[in-house]
Order: structure tokens, then sequence, then C-alpha cells
């Protein structure tokens, strides 16, 4: 098999072709970016080992131009980026860039080979799809409801001016803090710490501080997501209460209405009065205003991290997990579902689907007037 070596300084290029060649593979060196690009536009070239930097194109130029390049081939190309312990890299960042894999320096022959393996498994069309993944692979599925409910935030956030029933809000802001904080986020806590394990498993003690640091912006997500998801609940709570008071008040007048306004059949102070309540929350700006801030921060930083995970960090996570790793998460998650109740999540998730399918054709056959 060949392998494209990539690194301007001449020496460590050698000294990494020279553990290459060791595991059997032809090894074609690459001292710049043009020739590390005209190898790789071979499709008997699949691999590449970054080991060092090129003089002709910086790390994101070098990377892109061989993703831009892949892309014209209709291909698919597994860069291993090789990182020293004074290397200060984001893991995150360079998955962003299009890095694949990583390995350290010195180079340990037998690490480099099993990565190099792992990257050729990566490139076979059935990868995705191992048994060995279904418990990440779930974590997909749950990305799809938290879409849905996006779906369904974003749609009150249109309709929050003209009045949303306060109990289709309070069903929102309860089923997202039950979907996404205590069963989606818990879960991904557990994904985070498996992979920082696994990382410095295989790459050693002294890289260890780089997956902890590398993916803390995943962590700092989740605590933003939930603490939007907190204050979003802190809001209706304030607002129930003052709707409780309003009603008392309501029920007060009605009484009076009764004996005095319906003599004159005026029935309609009775209902407009009712709608305002029912609406309530959306009528007053006091509530209404910072719950409009909350939801758009919220759906806004939900579809970019959903997005984050799904291009970059949970791939990234397969190449280093096996089926042990998938059995330990499955029985972990599953202590999370019977925590919040299976029941009860399955219960939520269905109608977060429907409703989110009944609001969109709504407002799609709205735009078609």
């Amino acid at each position: 098999m060949k392998i494209v070596a990539i690194d301007g300084d001449r020496i460590s290029r050698r000294l990494l072709s020279n553990v290459l060649e060791r595991k059997g593979y032809t090894v074609l060196q690459a001292s710049d970016g043009k020739e590390a690009l005209r190898f790789l536009n071979s499709r008997s070239v699949k691999i590449a080992v970054i080991g060092g930097p090129v003089s002709d194109m910086d790390m994101a130029r070098l990377v892109g131009e061989i993703r831009t390049q892949d892309g014209i081939n209709s291909g698919q190309s597994c860069l291993i980026r090789a990182m020293s312990r004074s290397d200060k890299i984001d893991i995150l960042t360079e998955l962003e860039l299009g890095v694949d894999d990583f390995v350290e320096k010195p180079y340990n022959p037998d690490i480099l080979y099993y990565r190099i393996r792992f990257g050729e498994w990566s490139l076979d069309p059935m990868f995705e799809n191992k048994e060995s993944f279904n418990a990440i692979n779930s974590l997909f599925n749950e990305h799809r409801l938290l879409r849905a409910m996006d779906n369904i935030f974003s749609i009150i956030l249109k309709d929050l001016e003209k009045g949303v029933p306060d109990f289709v809000l309070g069903w929102a802001t309860s089923t997202a803090f039950t979907l996404n904080f205590k069963v989606h986020e818990q879960k991904e806590e557990i994904l985070l710490s498996t992979i920082v394990d696994k990382l410095v498993f295989q790459h050693g003690e002294g890289l260890c501080d780089i997956p902890k640091i590398s993916f803390e912006r995943i962590a700092d997500e989740h605590q933003k997501l939930e603490l939007l998801l907190f204050e979003m609940r802190e809001i209706f709570s304030q607002c129930f209460v003052e709707k409780e008071r309003a009603m008392a008040t309501f029920n007060k007048d009605q009484f009076n209405l009764n004996r005095g306004e319906l003599e004159k059949n005026n029935e309609t102070a009775i209902i407009d009065t009712k709608e305002h309540l029912n609406t309530y929350f959306s009528r007053h700006h006091e509530f209404s205003a910072p719950l409009k801030t909350i939801i758009s921060q919220y759906t806004g930083l939900l579809r970019a991290h959903l997005l984050l995970e799904e291009q970059h960090f949970i791939p990234f996570c397969k190449r280093y997990f096996d089926e042990e790793d998938n059995a330990k998460m499955a029985v972990e998650f599953g202590k999370i579902e019977s925590e919040v109740g299976k029941h009860e999540i399955e219960k939520q998730s269905e109608t977060v689907f429907q409703l989110s399918e009944i609001l969109l054709k709504q407002e799609k056959n709205q735009g078609n007037r």
C-alpha cells in the first residue's frame, strides 16, 4: 500500500518514511504542498501522514486543498496529523479543517501502524454502519429529534408576538429540558469522557492534556445550552405565578360580569378576557421579550452544536471506539433513559416529531397562499 509522507523538513520526513517502510508500506515523500497534492491525486493513494509544516502552504491551506481535490475526484483521503507534546494543537479545530486522525511524535511504529490501519477501514463505505457504533449512532437519531424540537421553537419564535398559547410554551420548554438536557447531554458527557480516556490510552500520558483542552468547546456549549434551558424555565415559572394572580382576579370579575354584563348580552367581554389569559405569556412584554431572546440564542447555538458534532466530533470518536466501548456506553445510556423513564422519552419524542411535521406543513401551506 502507498502512503504519502508530508513534511517540509528533510530529516523529519526521512524518519517518518523509515518507520512506514519498516511496516511494509511504499512511501511517497512530499516536501511541499504541491507535491503532496500531486501524489494524492492518484486513485491508488488514499492515506497521508502530515509529519510537519511545508514551505508553500500553511496547515489550513494544505488540508483545504487536499479536501477540495477529494471533492473534484469524488473521493476521500485519510489525513493523519503528527503532533508532539510541545505542539499547541486543538484537535477539534484540526478536525474542522479536515484532518481525520492524529499520532504522537516521536513516532511509535505500532501506534502509527494501528492508526493507518484504522484509516484504511474508515475509507470502507460500510464503515459507518458497523454494529460497534450502535451506541454512537443512537446519538445521531437524537439529533434528528433535537432538530424537530428546533423547528417547533423557530415557529413559536415567529408567532410569539401574535400570541402563542401558554400550554404550548410550557410544553415546549419542559420537553426541551427533558430531551436535550436530562437525556442527550448526559449521554454526550459520557461520550466526551470516553474519547478522552481512549486518546490517552492510545497515545500515552504525554498528550493527556491535549484531548481535554481540545474538547472544552463541546463541554462549554453543553453548559451554555443547559443554562439557556434553565433560564427559559425560570421565565415561564415567573409568568405562571403572575398568570395565577390574573386568573384569580378574572374569576371574581367574571362573577360580576355574569350578573351584570350578561344581562346586557355582552358575552364578548368574557371571551376576550379568557383569550387574553390563555396567551398571557405572549401578551406581556416583560416575559415575552426575554424569552424571545433566549429562544433565539438557544436555537442558534443548538444548530451550530449539532453540526459540529455530526461533521467532526462523532466521526472522530468512531475512529477510536471498539465493540467493548460501544457495549459500555450502551449500558450507561440505558441507565440515563431509565432514570428519566423510557416510556416518557418515547412518548415525548413521538409528540415532538408529529408536532414538528404538522407545524412545518401549516407554515408551508400559509406560505403558498
